[in-house]
């Protein structure tokens, strides 16, 4: 991790969990309603129907209004995602027909990848979403909302990418005190 501010982002099927720490120290931290399956079903009309562009518009400034919950002082020099939207998003990027977590681990996403994958999934009936997700097709149906939560937090961190991490939780439990 470089020295300075880092900003963790957790995209969950309900909710999203932003949070800021420098070094050791939480500086801020925020839950945001504003999950990937929560936002389809609110915006895009739910999993089984083709999205719109305008229904993408009103949810991307959905997400811009709940942002602004977040004070980001310092802004960050690194941001770092985990879960399975980010994860499945990684997956698509390295071409990959299978989850590896060797190659998905520690890879980037940058916010032309995110604007290339919401562009593509946007444009295609369900059934075409979930074949352009081979490895997550169960999370196909909400992963343009996932990745327009992931675009608007680096927007508003004014970064160009993320590092992915496919660590949850129970990583950061089982690390001894004084290793992380």
């Amino acid at each position: 991790l470089p020295d300075g501010p880092v900003l963790v982002v957790d995209i969950g099927g309900g909710s999203t969990e932003i949070v800021l720490g420098v070094g050791g120290r939480v500086v801020e931290r925020v839950s945001l309603e504003v999950g990937s399956v929560r936002l389809t079903e609110a915006f895009l009309g739910g999993a089984d129907v083709p999205h719109d562009a305008a229904a993408l518009a009103r949810l991307r400034n959905h997400v811009d209004v709940e942002m602004q919950r977040l004070r980001m002082d310092p802004l960050p020099r690194m941001v770092i995602a985990v879960a399975g939207t980010v994860t499945t998003l990684a997956t698509m990027t390295l071409g990959l027909t299978s989850y590896d977590h060797e190659r998905v681990h520690g890879s980037r996403l940058t916010r032309a990848d995110l604007a290339s994958h919401i562009d593509r999934l946007l444009r295609v009936t369900p059934a075409e979403r979930r074949r352009l997700v081979p490895a997550g097709a169960d999370r196909a149906d909400f992963l343009v909302a996932g990745a327009t939560i992931l675009d608007r937090a680096l927007e508003m961190s004014r970064r160009s990418h993320v590092v992915v991490s496919d660590r949850g939780l129970r990583f950061g439990l089982l690390a001894p005190p004084g290793s992380v």
